[in-house]
């Protein structure tokens, strides 16, 4: 199954049933990429943005500091994605 030989062959013709691909595929996975299908994976929790007015029309964005170390962008693209955001529901 791994070397391409016999049934996976590539200059074979016949037809290879979904389940023989899918086993195929989670086997090469496993083999060359274990922490991709291993069941303890690191999760995070993520404090949601918190968007703070000041004065009539200025918008402050509070716990970007918290949130950029975890999510690994810079404070300078956070921002911009949250304006993106905060324009899309505007004209939504």
């Amino acid at each position: 199954m791994m070397k391409g030989t016999g049934i996976w062959a590539h200059d074979a013709t016949t037809t290879i049933s979904y389940n023989l691909l899918l086993n195929r595929f989670f086997t090469l996975l496993h083999s060359q990429h274990p922490d991709l299908v291993s069941s303890g994976s690191k999760s995070y929790k993520i404090p949601p943005p918190q968007c703070l007015r000041e004065g009539n029309k200025k918008v402050r964005h509070s716990r970007l500091p918290l949130i950029q170390p975890i999510a690994n962008l810079s404070l300078d693209y956070l921002r911009q994605h949250l304006r993106n955001l905060q324009a899309y529901e505007a004209y939504r």
